[in-house]
């Protein structure tokens, strides 16, 4: 008995930021909340990860039209109306609206530039956790001996340049990456190193954490598509269970009360 209880204490322990771990008190691990109702969200959630991480990274288990479907994007009227928003807002590349998200980062030209190819996400939030993937995306920070110039506090030394290096340097003006051809002067060491926010890098800050909590958001939605169809699905079944087994009671008694005695 003590060893199912040992293993369900040790299976329900939470594993938010498994793997390698380097968040600090400097840098601690944040939460965010995950909806899949929200429908802005999502959409919003779409929009970032077409624009920042589909170049590299795919979605195997995701088509372009059944995506549309599910955040309502369509036009409910006219297929015609619905290819042309999809080739106008989500697909740049030269994919058909019925093939899955695939990057376009050749994959011979991944292996030269970081060394393998970039991961499929389909699955990601359900491998790793929702608040691991939200960490990983806020805790880039500039390394010049990385070849990109960034490192990670959540995955140490990782060969991943900063998805959201362009919104990051609104918040600290010094934030200098090497994924980009940059033809200002070479910012002093000493300089970098000054962090110190003011208001309206503040809001840069939270900008920057609703974007990160939207793709989250989203990539969740993607592990599981038919999540709230389930548990729509699974609270009818509940309440028709519930009804039968009422119904089922009252047949009983019914049934003793009319019993003739022995």
């Amino acid at each position: 008995m003590w060893k199912i209880v040992l293993c369900l204490i040790f299976f329900s322990y939470p594993s938010s930021l498994s793997g390698e771990e380097h968040i600090s008190e400097s840098n601690p691990a944040k939460h965010t909340s995950i909806d899949v109702t929200n429908l802005a969200s999502l959409q919003r959630g779409a929009k970032y990860f077409i624009n920042f991480c589909s170049g590299c990274h795919s979605l195997h288990f995701m088509r372009y039209n059944t995506l549309m479907v599910d955040l309502k994007i369509t036009s409910e009227t006219n297929s015609a109306i619905d290819n042309q928003r999809l080739s106008n807002k989500l697909i740049f590349t030269l994919a058909e609206p019925n093939d899955t998200i695939k990057p376009s980062l050749l994959r011979r030209d991944a292996l030269t530039w970081f060394g393998r190819n970039p991961p499929d996400l389909s699955l990601v939030t359900r491998a790793r956790s929702t608040d691991w993937v939200y960490n990983y995306l806020l805790n880039f920070y500039q390394d010049e001996k990385r070849p990109f110039g960034v490192n990670n506090h959540v995955v140490n030394n990782t060969s991943m340049p900063d998805p959201f290096a362009v919104l990051r340097q609104k918040i600290h003006p010094n934030y200098q990456t090497k994924n980009k051809i940059s033809y200002e002067q070479p910012v002093k060491t000493e300089e970098l190193l000054d962090y110190s926010l003011n208001a309206s890098q503040d809001q840069e800050v939270i900008k920057l954490e609703n974007i990160a909590a939207d793709v989250v958001n989203f990539l969740a939605y993607v592990a599981e598509p038919s999540k709230m169809l389930r548990r729509a699905l699974g609270i009818k079944v509940c309440a028709f269970l519930m009804i039968f087994l009422c119904l089922v009671y009252f047949l009983k008694r019914q049934i003793w009360k009319n019993r003739p005695p022995t």
